[in-house]
Protein backbone atom coordinates (compact mmCIF):
# COMPACT_ATOMS: atom_id res chain seq x y z
CA UNK A 1 0.00 0.00 0.00
CA UNK A 2 0.94 3.71 -0.67
CA UNK A 3 0.93 6.65 1.61
CA UNK A 4 -1.67 9.22 0.85
CA UNK A 5 -1.32 12.38 2.30
CA UNK A 6 -4.08 13.27 4.29
CA UNK A 7 -6.44 16.26 3.33
CA UNK A 8 -5.47 19.63 4.18
CA UNK A 9 -7.36 20.97 7.03
CA UNK A 10 -9.86 23.83 5.91
CA UNK A 11 -9.00 26.98 7.97
CA UNK A 12 -11.91 26.98 10.14
CA UNK A 13 -11.17 23.65 10.71
CA UNK A 14 -7.16 24.55 12.05
CA UNK A 15 -9.30 27.51 14.04
CA UNK A 16 -11.35 25.27 16.02
CA UNK A 17 -8.28 23.00 16.80
CA UNK A 18 -6.93 25.91 17.93
CA UNK A 19 -9.47 26.90 20.24
CA UNK A 20 -9.00 23.12 21.39
CA UNK A 21 -4.92 24.29 22.56
CA UNK A 22 -5.85 27.12 23.71
CA UNK A 23 -8.33 25.13 25.99
CA UNK A 24 -5.98 22.97 26.73
CA UNK A 25 -3.34 25.79 27.73
CA UNK A 26 -1.17 24.72 25.00
CA UNK A 27 -0.47 28.27 23.90
CA UNK A 28 2.38 28.17 21.21
CA UNK A 29 0.30 25.17 19.40
CA UNK A 30 -2.95 27.95 19.77
CA UNK A 31 -0.94 30.56 18.00
CA UNK A 32 0.56 28.10 15.67
CA UNK A 33 -2.76 26.93 14.00
CA UNK A 34 -4.30 30.42 14.23
CA UNK A 35 -1.65 31.56 12.02
CA UNK A 36 -1.60 28.72 9.80
CA UNK A 37 -5.08 29.60 9.34
CA UNK A 38 -4.40 32.81 8.76
CA UNK A 39 -1.88 32.00 6.00
CA UNK A 40 -4.00 30.13 4.04
CA UNK A 41 -7.21 32.67 4.32
CA UNK A 42 -5.42 35.55 4.62
CA UNK A 43 -8.86 37.75 4.61
CA UNK A 44 -11.29 35.00 6.53
CA UNK A 45 -12.02 34.26 10.28
CA UNK A 46 -8.87 35.52 11.81
CA UNK A 47 -10.27 39.27 12.66
CA UNK A 48 -13.04 37.71 14.43
CA UNK A 49 -13.63 38.83 17.68
CA UNK A 50 -13.01 35.65 19.37
CA UNK A 51 -10.01 34.80 17.01
CA UNK A 52 -8.82 38.06 18.43
CA UNK A 53 -9.04 37.38 22.64
CA UNK A 54 -8.08 33.91 21.96
CA UNK A 55 -4.72 35.26 20.39
CA UNK A 56 -4.01 37.89 23.17
CA UNK A 57 -5.12 35.34 25.91
CA UNK A 58 -2.05 32.96 24.89
CA UNK A 59 0.37 35.59 23.97
CA UNK A 60 -0.56 36.79 27.91
CA UNK A 61 -0.03 33.44 29.19
CA UNK A 62 3.25 32.57 27.32
CA UNK A 63 4.27 36.06 28.44
CA UNK A 64 3.76 35.54 32.15
CA UNK A 65 4.98 31.63 31.95
CA UNK A 66 8.02 32.96 30.29
CA UNK A 67 8.93 35.68 32.70
CA UNK A 68 7.52 38.57 30.99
Amino acid sequence: PTAVDPPQKSPAQLRADAFEACGRQKYELCLDLFDDAKSRDPTGGDSAADVQNARRMAREALAKRDGG
